[in-house]
């Protein structure tokens, strides 16, 4: 066998990424929910509030499901303070 070349073997899932992990790695995998990731999993439920909102008044869920991921509590505002149902 020539220098520097490996001998072929059968490749396993613990030759991978996961393998080469060290143990602080694999304990910040293990961790729950952060507060930062708890904000986005927040902010997304109430777009999605805001879409029954809006077809509750026959207006676009759509529209407001994507207006509310940029407002978020302001779009709830505009919702229920101004928008009539048709």
């Amino acid at each position: 066998m020539r220098p520097g070349v490996r001998p072929w073997r059968a490749r396993s899932p613990r030759d991978g990424w996961l393998a080469r992990l060290r143990a602080e790695d694999t304990l910040l995998l293990a961790q729950p929910l952060t507060a930062n990731s708890q904000y986005f999993v927040g902010w997304g439920t109430l777009a999605l509030v805001n879409a029954g909102l809006a077809q509750g008044k026959n207006r676009s869920g759509l529209a407001w499901f994507l207006i509310s991921l940029l407002l978020g509590p302001i779009a709830t505002f505009v919702l229920v303070a101004f928008c009539e149902k048709k």
